[in-house]
């Protein structure tokens, strides 16, 4: 909680912490690369080393981005619910048969694969939607229309 993630994570106000252990997860990890590197400096010099490994470092390094985007910018970051997306489409979507899917469309190129597979020559000629900018802008009334449109499809459909 200290380190900001679970404010990331969570909805504005209520803090939550992330879905899995990321954080321990994360210690582990960090842990084995130090005494992989001790190995390493061992075998060299033949002298030990002393890892360390700490919790709270670890979500620092996590929200780092965040941290970087206020001492630029002077803002905080919203939480991720409550934040405005970098990508036009970049969500989980409900389909048919009640399943779910996340579907990224993140380029330009992908937005115009996109619409060719899908069919969506209306959405390809919209001038308000043709770059990744322009979507984020119109994620309002975008967003809305598309999951519309995805409710058609199967998550097996939409994955081929």
């Amino acid at each position: 909680m200290t380190g900001g993630l679970a404010y990331m994570t969570g909805r504005p106000g209520d803090p939550l912490r992330a879905g899995t252990s990321v954080n321990d997860i994360m210690g582990g990890l960090f842990g084995a690369m130090g005494v992989m590197a001790a190995l390493a400096e061992r075998e060299k010099t033949g002298l030990g080393q002393e890892i360390q490994s700490a919790l709270f470092e670890n979500n620092v390094f996590l929200v780092a981005q965040h941290m970087m985007q206020y001492a630029v910018t002077g803002k905080a970051v919203a939480p991720m619910p409550a934040r405005i997306s970098a990508w036009g489409v970049y969500d989980v979507f409900e389909v048919k048969n009640n399943e779910q899917i996340f579907l990224s469309v993140v380029t330009d190129t992908a937005w115009e694969i996109f619409c060719r597979v899908f069919d969506f020559k209306d959405l390809k000629a919209d001038t308000r939607l043709q770059t990744n900018n322009d979507r984020v802008m119109q994620r309002d009334w975008m967003m809305p229309l598309l999951r519309e449109r995805m409710l058609h499809f199967t998550a097996k459909e939409l994955a081929q």
